[in-house]
């Protein structure tokens, strides 16, 4: 499920857009009912929508986001979000961005996955090439604490497209 809106201040010169979203991808209760409940993407999609890092799959997550993006100048774009983490059951996994478990705590009290903090600049270098850079953090909540992974990260990342 996505929910979302955004306003764009299309009177200014940067346009800046003022966008927000929530997330949401089933988990599994725990129960060995012989049916698997996790939201499992037909089309292959793992990630969460809108997220410029990819930290999690869209598995067992509840994902809100805030953000703005603007373009400083025409081939430049600017965008930085702050989204909050948790997960739908806390009896299923915390997965990756390939979709892979990396966190299972059932007895975890607070499905409070964390807090990040994304930022992404593009560049389009010419109509079919773009180039980008961006950071993008982890703050740990109560179920992550809970689960021994108590430890902030950082994750810087950056890529090349070309369309054909």
């Amino acid at each position: 499920m996505l929910t979302g809106s955004g306003w764009t201040v299309t009177k200014s010169g940067w346009k800046p857009r003022l966008a927000s979203d929530y997330t949401y991808a089933s988990g599994d209760n725990g129960k060995k009912s012989g049916t698997r409940e996790t939201f499992d993407n037909t089309f292959g999609y793992a990630n969460p929508m809108n997220s410029l890092t990819g930290q999690f799959a869209f598995r067992n997550i509840e994902d809100w986001r805030v953000g703005v993006e603007f373009y400083p100048f025409k081939k430049l774009k600017l965008k930085l979000d702050g989204r909050e983490f948790w997960l739908a059951n806390t009896n299923d996994s915390l997965y990756n961005s390939v979709g892979s478990s990396i966190v299972k705590n059932p007895k975890a009290t607070n499905a409070h996955v964390g807090e990040s903090v994304e930022m992404m600049a593009t560049v389009s270098v010419t109509k079919t090439t773009t180039f980008g850079f961006g950071v993008g953090t982890l703050f740990p909540g109560e179920y992550l604490k809970q689960s021994q992974k108590d430890q902030a990260f950082v994750y810087p990342y950056m890529y090349f497209a070309q369309k054909f």
